[in-house]
């Protein structure tokens, strides 16, 4: 008897949710047609009923209860409570909007409490030894479960023709889950397929780690061969990859043997960030495999299991949860989460009941689930000041490097998901391009530390982009992502990027911050991607500097810096230049701003040898010797540096503690005590 054949007449709107609810039941197996179907399809048809009648919570009610729901495989048909729902909303002028009204005020309205369902019986369970039992268990499925059918379906399709399934997903994608939702497909009563009625053996990694051998599992796969799939979980740390240090190889070779035997039912889990090392380590293991991807979950079945894990923290920590902390636990995940949902919600939940029960008031805001992200108030004249007391003679580019962060901290800019600032300093050697950029991380951040340095002369070959995001699998250094610049940003994304010489590094590396510039955006070897929208870049570069080598007459900053531009353009690729948000011309410092950096320099000698028992002195005579030696157009103000070095701390060196006054001698300097 088919569903309309039990229904009254219908308006056509219910008749066409009537029709697509019964499909849906009919494809997830369930011989009943309930109210918790039309809820779905409801929220499907009218979502603004969901929100404004039944409320969001009704939707992960329904995909928990539908969970429960017997799985008989027959023709569907309407419960009576569904059938008075429907009827009740037919003779309403607004029929969806009536069997809203009908669906939360029936005999169970959304949001009742949920009475779990027994489990189904398993097949009887393999007897397993006592070496297996210490590290493998029989799996038997909570009552509570998101079915997965797509996942199911793929695994048991490579069992049934005798092939190992490996299964791929992100941290957080459910991926040790899978043992429980294959077991509780096999045991359920209206299943048919292949495997049926077979129990799951999972073996608990981090007792086989603690083992280091294979025999152990090899007899495990021996016992239950043929009568059991066996889930192997974390293959990243059973073939040591996952940063542990390699395992005995006889571990790996049984689960080679167990893929290549169709007499066992093997699946292997994968995390993904380990994916393409792991094909590079054991590429025949991987083709041998099926492999199945957890794909991520639909957000009402991330709501249904956070607010299960909600009830079960209530219960156990003693707090509530504010109706909004649901909502703000299923919220993606952001730059510097690791995991995705469902693991990233459910995680997120227990940290912030932790901190509630901490407090008197122990309910769970949404701020503790998700703590906003704030961003200190950007002061640019505080900034700028900072950046004058650091750099001289560069007035310009400080101006624009304070406009332009002005704009993207204050996050005004039209593209935020790029860099807050993607800047060329290039002008002459010794003129502060570097030197800059380490001041804007300290006005930004406070420290040197949020400085992440590349030197671009270290990245001359096409290969040296494995030094960035990680080599190909199966090459030196595909598993040691210390070094990579992705794991800098992941690690610290509010700073400041230095990418020092850049015409220094091959285009295949050019090419590679082509995405970083545009999308802000870097994925690595391991499938993880860092978030430079935080961060600002800062290219220093010598093109343009053949510009100032021409002596004589007064110079024209706006041509200089015009010649500069151009030929900026000509040596880098129009792609590139295209992203730059400002290419700032550095340039040559006068006697006048060597003069102050020498000021500078021996204002710092004075702090730094404070501490360590000297005084020391000086007058406008010993800056006319520093300067004198250290004044060169075509170099900066690294040869003063070196002046300073020479004619004054190498002196200083020989005399003891004590008050000391610099004095000229001929071309040099000498310490004469003093008081």
């Amino acid at each position: 008897m088919t569903t309309s054949a039990v229904l009254p007449a219908l308006p056509p709107e219910l008749t066409r949710l009537v029709s697509s609810a019964t499909g849906a039941a009919a494809r997830s197996g369930h011989g009943e047609l309930t109210r918790w179907h039309l809820v779905m399809a409801l929220a499907a048809a009218r979502p603004d009923l969901v929100d404004g009648v039944l409320g969001r919570p009704a939707v992960s009610d329904a995909t928990m209860r539908l969970a429960a729901v017997p799985r008989t495989f027959a023709d569907p048909r309407p419960t009576p409570d569904c059938v008075a729902a429907l009827v009740a909303a037919a003779a309403g002028s607004d029929p969806l909007a009536a069997l809203a009204t009908a669906l939360r005020s029936g005999p169970v309205a959304p949001g009742a409490p949920l009475a779990p369902r027994p489990a189904p019986p398993l097949a009887p369970a393999p007897s397993l030894t006592a070496v297996s039992e210490q590290y493998a268990e029989v799996v038997s499925p909570p009552p509570w479960l998101v079915p997965r059918p797509d996942v199911c379906d793929a695994v048991l399709a490579a069992l049934a023709t005798g092939r190992a399934a490996l299964v791929v997903g992100a941290e957080g994608a459910g991926r040790t889950t899978c043992a429980a939702l294959l077991a509780a497909r096999l045991a359920d009563p209206g299943y048919g397929g292949p495997l049926q009625g077979m129990p799951v053996v999972r073996v608990r990694t981090a007792d086989v780690v603690a083992v280091e051998t294979g025999p152990p599992v090899l007899r495990l796969l021996q016992e239950v061969a043929g009568r059991a799939v066996v889930v192997l979980d974390d293959l990243e740390v059973l073939s040591g990859i996952a940063g542990a240090a390699r395992l005995d190889a006889g571990l790996l070779a049984v689960v080679r043997s167990a893929a290549h035997e169709s007499r066992h039912r093997v699946v292997l889990l994968l995390a993904r960030a380990y994916e393409h090392a792991f094909a590079g380590q054991e590429r025949e293991l991987v083709e041998e495999c099926m492999r199945v991807e957890l794909g991520p979950l639909a957000p009402d079945q991330v709501e249904a299991i956070a607010r299960r894990r909600t009830q079960e923290l209530a219960a156990t920590a003693g707090v509530a949860f504010h109706p909004e902390a649901v909502r703000a636990a299923v919220s993606p995940p952001g730059p510097a989460d690791a995991e995705v949902n469902p693991g990233l919600a459910v995680r997120r939940l227990e940290r912030a009941a932790a901190l509630a029960a901490l407090r008197d008031d122990r309910t769970v805001q949404p701020s503790d689930v998700v703590p906003p992200v704030s961003r200190p108030r950007f002061d640019a004249v505080a900034f700028r000041a900072a950046l004058a007391q650091a750099i001289v003679g560069q007035d310009a580019a400080l101006d624009a490097v304070t406009r332009r962060l002005s704009v993207t901290r204050a996050e005004l800019d039209l593209r935020p998901r790029r860099p807050d600032g993607v800047l060329m300093f290039a002008g002459p050697t010794g003129t502060g391009k570097t030197s800059l950029a380490e001041a804007i991380a300290r006005a930004l951040t406070g420290t040197d530390e949020r400085l992440v340095r590349l030197d671009m002369s270290e990245y001359t070959e096409p290969h040296t982009v494995a030094k960035l995001v990680g080599s190909p699998p199966g090459y030196v250094g595909s598993t040691d992502p210390s070094s990579w610049l992705t794991t800098k940003i992941l690690a610290q994304p509010d700073g400041v990027l230095l990418l020092d010489e850049i015409e220094k590094a091959d285009p295949a590396v050019w090419n590679t911050f082509l995405q970083v510039f545009d999308a802000g955006r870097l994925t690595d070897g391991l499938g993880r991607t860092a978030d430079f929208s935080r961060t600002v870049v800062v290219m220093t570069t010598n093109i343009g500097a053949r510009v100032f080598a021409t002596q004589g007459g007064e110079r024209d900053p706006a041509t200089d810096s015009a010649a500069v531009l151009a030929a900026v353009k000509e040596r880098m690729p129009p792609e590139l230049v295209n992203r730059l948000d400002e290419v700032l011309v550095f340039a040559p410092l006068g006697r006048a701003q060597i003069r102050e950096i020498a000021r500078r320099l021996l204002a710092e000698v004075t702090t730094r040898m404070a501490p360590r028992g000297y005084a020391v002195d000086y007058d406008e005579a010993v800056l006319d010797v520093l300067v004198t030696a250290g004044y060169d157009p075509a170099y900066g103000a690294r040869p003063l540096q070196r002046a300073v070095e020479r004619l004054l701390l190498l002196p200083l060196a020989s005399c003891p503690p004590g008050t000391w006054r610099a004095v000229p001698e001929g071309a040099g300097l000498r310490w004469v005590a003093a008081g």
